[in-house]
């Protein structure tokens, strides 16, 4: 009996619209994995940023209404009431 390699060939069919529009892109699915990962990592980075931008902008606001005198400032919160 010998030992004869056969090889099988897989055909992928892939729609002309996804070539013309998009492209593809083949990827071993442990670098399409780690690719998606540091995606997801970027992207809660970019909201914590966002968010961090809001504050710094309400921060600025309150400064300057303080600055203008709109404040009252108090020595005590009892004298909120």
């Amino acid at each position: 009996m010998t030992n004869q390699m056969t090889t099988q060939s897989k055909n992928i069919v892939l729609p002309k619209s996804a070539l013309k529009e998009r492209g593809v892109v083949i990827l071993p699915l442990l670098e399409y994995e780690k690719i998606k990962k540091e995606n997801e990592e970027m992207r809660k980075r970019i909201q914590m940023w966002k968010e961090e931008e809001e504050v710094l902008e309400i921060i600025e606001e309150g400064e300057k209404e303080y600055q203008e005198g709109k404040l009252k400032s108090i020595k005590s919160l009892k004298e909120l009431r």
